[in-house]
């Protein structure tokens, strides 16, 4: 029995310990509104899993008091519910959605969690004094199942959104998907089944797993998002221009369409597009354009224009066009560009050229057979 209780022991600060070098490996990136938030959002769950830590720790206050007892359950609850509401905030910022870079819609996000937290303390100090009144009682139980209600929402339209991303474009894989949403959700699930009881013969509860699994579920997080770390690139929001601009694009288009986030890089392109470049779209993933387009040098600003590119069918005339794509926020994610074949156009002949006299003496030609 001791030498469980000190694995289970070293293993949670084991599990605390990766918990907080991951966070200080994000942390060293930080400096953009995507990789901030990921950094809080680890943040939350490192000080949530130091507190879970805390009642385990040799000599540490062998004898809880109840202001001990309801300091770690406020911030424990506290913890968990910012580090979901800011894995939202990542995932949004994440799919370009820039209204999240600004201060105003994430304190509209956290006004609720803030203010019942308020009260929730509040009725912590209230106990350890003296004792909470049944009706208060019963009106922060309301309040807490509010809460938890609302954190939980938020947290799964987060989850939804990224698994959204994932079916969506291209090159978010469903693995990273499942990575980074094991990453999150492993402390949740792992704190809620350690918490699980069940009634005794006696009238009261005991809990139903023998021992405390918390720590797994923060060990878990931690390779999770220590793999998604060295695998992926989880802190570049290109994937919210391709996010708005697909339902706007035909697959089946018949001009050529590229989409571009804001450093001309290529996201996603149309079959017509992949026939021109002769390239497959993972191909030409986070190319430039002009890798990608020989003969295209620099994108036209506002106004078409003709180039020469090399195709399957040998030199062809293009007319090139580009459009800006903007969020909700007018905030810039990238760029449309579209291809038309004007090569078969007709072209002035001197059996088709009729030329005319007009004001000011300028030729007009019609084409004809």
């Amino acid at each position: 029995m001791i030498a469980a209780s000190f694995l289970i022991d070293t293993l949670s600060v084991a599990a605390a310990g990766a918990m907080v070098s991951v966070t200080i490996a994000v942390f060293r990136h930080r400096g953009d509104p995507v990789t901030d938030s990921f950094f809080w959002t680890l943040f939350a769950m490192s000080v949530w899993a130091l507190l879970a830590l805390l009642p385990g720790l040799p000599g540490f206050l062998p004898t809880a008091s109840e202001a001990f007892t309801a300091l770690t359950s406020t911030g424990t609850l506290a913890a968990g519910a910012v580090a979901a509401l800011c894995s939202y905030v990542y995932i949004r910022r994440y799919t370009g959605h820039s209204k999240y870079n600004r201060l105003r819609p994430i304190g509209i996000l956290f006004v609720p969690v803030i203010g019942i937290l308020v009260v929730i303390i509040t009725a912590d100090v209230w106990i350890v004094v003296g004792s909470l009144p049944s009706l208060f009682a019963g009106l922060l139980q309301i309040l807490i199942i509010i809460f938890v209600l609302y954190v939980t929402a938020v947290f799964f339209l987060g989850l939804y959104l990224l698994g959204r991303l994932g079916r969506r474009y291209r090159q978010v894989s469903y693995f990273q998907v499942a990575v980074v949403s094991v990453g999150l959700l492993a402390p949740y699930v792992a704190v809620i089944a350690s918490s699980l009881t069940q009634p005794t013969a006696g009238g009261g509860t005991v809990s139903l797993l023998p021992v405390d699994i918390s720590f797994a579920g923060f060990l878990v997080a931690s390779i999770a998002f220590g793999y998604a770390l060295r695998a992926y690139d989880l802190f570049t929001p290109y994937p919210g221009a391709e996010y708005i601009a697909r339902d706007e694009v035909i697959e089946n288009l018949q001009e050529g369409v590229l989409i571009l986030d804001k450093h001309d890089r290529v996201i996603d392109m149309n079959a017509a597009a992949a026939k021109l470049t002769q390239q497959t779209v993972g191909g030409a993933l986070n190319r430039p354009i002009w890798s990608v387009l020989d003969g295209v040098s620099q994108l036209p600003d506002g106004e078409s224009r003709h180039v020469e590119l090399q195709t399957p069918a040998g030199l062809r005339q293009f007319e090139i066009r580009t459009s800006m794509i903007r969020d909700g926020d007018d905030g810039h994610l990238g760029t449309t560009v579209r291809l038309r074949d004007v090569s078969k156009l007709p072209h002035p002949t001197p059996s088709a050229l009729r030329a005319s006299v007009l004001e000011g003496g300028a030729l007009m030609w019609t084409p004809g057979n």
